[in-house]
């Protein structure tokens, strides 16, 4: 280009020289310096120009300097970006990418979105499906054990009808049934859809007084409530290694036990109706038993019927409070009792505020067997409410802290 451009120059220059030269005589070599410096200028004017469109880059076209020259250093041309690139049209990714809007994760996760039984529909369209909650591998500290009291004396009145406890109105006998179904970590059982509702994590099943399949419940944070249960064969509810549950409202019967509670902790049976479990070869007949439970409640439980062992019974557990429960029931085992503690790592429990109506005979008034910071007040037993109605002593090696009535016995 540098060859064309300069012969252009040299024919431009030869048809200005024709008009304004003397060609009569030879060219003088002033006359050939004066044409190649106009030579040079024009090509000087005609490589700025391509330079500045973008055509060249701004290089030294000739042997000369860039000094002589007089051409504008790299950083001053003007670049090809200045010319209208394609990337001055809108490109794709200047309208608004995938990535633009609000991506998945923005979104609410299905785990923060409110699932089908937290707004109230309970349908069979979609299983309710329950997660494992994620353990930091911590075992939360027990409940505080309260302080006994060093008393004297110790103001007793017997518990009154308006005590707190629920009215039960006997219904129309329920059916018994084999049918048993788990509340554990996944779907709940189809049959339980209709009553089931979940709220801050917690699932509560409110059987809004129908009659539902015996259960077993493996998950934590449960309440069952409003049900009528009677099954044949083991407890109407069985919780095992769980935490957080409550059965309140409701009415079991049937099988050998009524709420079976084992290894597990915060339990609360309350304003339940126990009555009529049957012995079998397997199971003694048990209205409320709580196995190795750590804290929890029974109370303002109306129990009733006839039992072969304990009907409450608090196996080596602790923190725990059965009180304000009505027990009218009849006994025929000779070792069975109303109301039992028992177990040398039992601790903290307290037993108030209960009336217990059994027939005296081959069998054991309620007691206290073992363990330690135990206290019973306030209790009618067919109508004693003195310490000589009781059983309390070491069953093993383990009597301590054992106080009735604010006085300590040991």
């Amino acid at each position: 280009m540098k060859a064309e451009h300069r012969t252009d120059c040299f024919d431009n220059v030869s048809s200005q020289a024709g008009a304004g030269f003397d060609c009569s005589s030879a060219i003088t070599n002033s006359d050939r310096a004066d044409m190649s410096t106009r030579c040079w200028s024009s090509s000087r004017e005609q490589e700025r120009s391509l330079v500045d469109c973008g055509v060249l880059p701004c290089l030294d076209l000739s042997e000369r300097t860039s000094e002589e020259l007089d051409c504008a250093p790299a950083s001053d041309c003007a670049p090809v970006n200045d010319c209208a690139p394609v990337n001055d049209c809108a490109p794709v990714n200047d309208c608004a990418p995938v990535n633009d809007c609000p991506p998945v994760n923005d979104c609410p996760p299905v785990n923060d979105c409110p699932p089908t039984s937290q707004t109230g529909d309970t349908g069979n369209d979609f299983p309710i499906v329950i997660t494992p909650p994620v353990s930091d591998g911590t075992i939360p500290p027990p409940a505080p054990v309260w302080a006994q009291p060093e008393l004297d004396e110790f103001e007793v009145t017997p518990p009154q009808a308006n005590d707190g406890t629920s009215e039960f109105q006997e219904l129309p006998p329920l059916a018994g049934s084999n049918e048993r179904v788990e509340l554990g970590y996944g779907e709940i059982p189809e049959v339980l859809r209709p009553y089931a509702t979940i709220e801050n994590g917690r699932l509560t099943i409110d059987a809004r007084g129908d009659q539902i399949p015996a259960l077993t419940i493996t998950r934590d944070n449960v309440t069952i409530k409003n049900a009528r249960i009677k099954n044949f064969d083991g407890p109407s509810i069985s919780i095992s290694e769980a935490s957080n549950i409550v059965v309140e409202d409701s009415e079991l019967s049937g099988g050998q036990r009524g709420v079976l509670a084992d290894r597990s902790s915060n339990i609360s049976v309350r304003n339940n109706w126990l009555h009529d479990f049957t012995w079998s070869e397997n199971y003694d007949t048990t209205a409320v038993e709580f196995d190795h439970v750590d804290g929890g409640v029974i109370e303002g439980n109306k129990i009733t019927g006839l039992y072969r062992s304990d009907a409450i019974s608090m196996f080596e557990s602790r923190n725990l409070r059965a009180s304000g429960n009505t027990l009218d029931i009849t006994i025929d085992e000779w070792s069975s009792s109303p109301l039992m503690v028992e177990g040398n790592s039992s601790s903290g429990i307290e037993v108030s505020n209960n009336v217990i109506n059994y027939p005296v005979g081959n069998n054991v008034p309620p007691g206290i067997l073992g363990g330690r910071n135990h206290r019973a007040f306030n209790n009618l037993v067919n109508g004693d409410r003195s310490v000589g109605a009781w059983q309390m002593y070491a069953y093993n090696d383990v009597w301590q802290d054992i106080y009735f009535d604010g006085q300590k016995l040991a």
